[in-house]
């Protein structure tokens, strides 16, 4: 095996693997959720999966056009909540 070759074995087998890994992505796109409703044409919501066991809403207020962003985690009854994150 010449030096050459030598060097490009490795260089092939790492092309490959990128290569490989952007086309499992491009072949198979992560699934991604989402929800909306229009809330009598002046709030529009939109919900989805932030984190695991974390959602975020988007409240819309068309009228004044601001915009508030909660945060709502599940699990256990007493540790529910829903806190608004920004305006």
């Amino acid at each position: 095996m010449s030096g050459s070759d030598f060097l490009r074995t490795p260089f092939l087998v790492f092309a490959g693997a990128i290569f490989g890994a952007f086309g499992v992505q491009w072949l198979f796109p992560p699934v991604i959720e989402a929800q909306a409703a229009d809330g009598g044409r002046r709030y529009v919501a939109v919900t989805g999966p932030y984190q695991a066991g974390v959602s975020l809403l988007y409240v819309l207020d068309q009228k004044t056009e601001h915009l508030a962003v909660y945060e709502a985690k599940g699990g256990s009854s007493n540790s529910r909540e829903v806190v608004l994150v920004g305006v």
